[in-house]
């Protein structure tokens, strides 16, 4: 399947999808429709686009949006970008910091208490439940899905780009300020000019993390403090895991 089908078929399924049909509903019921074959190749390309969005900079932004984010929580937003059509996913591939002007992070981002925008988790499997239904639930779409995809495999080791600190306002002011704006309280204690940061390398360079709370999470006695590190959105508060559950120090921390 080219990538142009495969968009072909997200706009489909956007265009059918409504307040008594989610998307993900609307997707996999448009998928049932084409081949098992089409569906193990739509499959191939979803992960192809998914995978091209493992960058710091969209982690970030999902960071602000969710008032936190983990790995699994990262995994959603980018399903849900892909859910937002060709249009907006081009934008964001683009500049993260974009986002901002999105209609559901412009309505969200006054009032915490609402869902938070974009994070979809049902679009991931959408390809797996067509499947079924063609199926009838008799052929394992994963088993499927290895037989049909060759040697290749997209790493989620770590995410493509420079790394910065999630946890610090000046840093995110500095690569998403549309975004920070809407996120994070007001000050004008920003150190450097305010403006975006480029794409991502599409080689997607990997660079190494570092821990840079394990020092100060150690008491006088030096054992690792399991008091959680939190850091305070406009009405929200971030988690990450305590110190001693971390490996290395994943953007975002391990809550949304």
């Amino acid at each position: 399947m080219d990538i142009s089908t495969f968009w072909d078929i997200i706009e489909t399924a956007r265009a059918r999808s409504g307040p008594g049909e989610p998307f993900d509903q609307a997707l996999a019921g448009y998928l049932a429709t084409r081949s098992r074959q089409d569906i193990l190749e739509y499959q191939e390309r979803f992960d192809d686009v998914h995978a091209a969005l493992y960058r710091r900079d969209v982690w970030a932004a999902a960071y602000l949006i969710g008032g936190g984010c983990s790995d699994d929580g990262f995994t959603d937003f980018r399903a849900g970008l892909i859910a937002q059509g060709h249009a907006w996913y081009q934008q964001v591939a683009a500049s993260p910091d974009s986002l901002a002007g999105h209609p559901a992070v412009t309505a969200s981002a006054p009032d915490p208490s609402q869902d938070e925008p974009l994070f979809d988790e049902a679009v991931s499997y959408a390809a797996a439940e067509a499947f079924e239904r063609l199926t009838g639930g008799d052929d394992d779409f994963y088993d499927a899905l290895d037989h049909h995809q060759d040697a290749r495999q997209h790493s989620d080791h770590d995410p493509a780009g420079k790394d910065f600190d999630f946890n610090d306002d000046n840093q995110m002011r500095r690569h998403l300020p549309q975004l920070a704006a809407l996120y994070l309280p007001s000050s004008s204690a920003c150190s450097g000019p305010v403006t975006p940061s480029p794409p991502s390398d599409p080689d997607r360079l990997l660079t190494a993390t570092r821990d840079r709370r394990s020092a100060a999470n150690r008491d006088a006695s030096g054992e690792t403090s399991l008091a959680p590190v939190t850091h305070k959105l406009r009405g929200r508060r971030r988690i990450s895991a305590p110190a001693s559950k971390r490996t290395w120090d994943l953007p975002g921390g391990w809550r949304r």
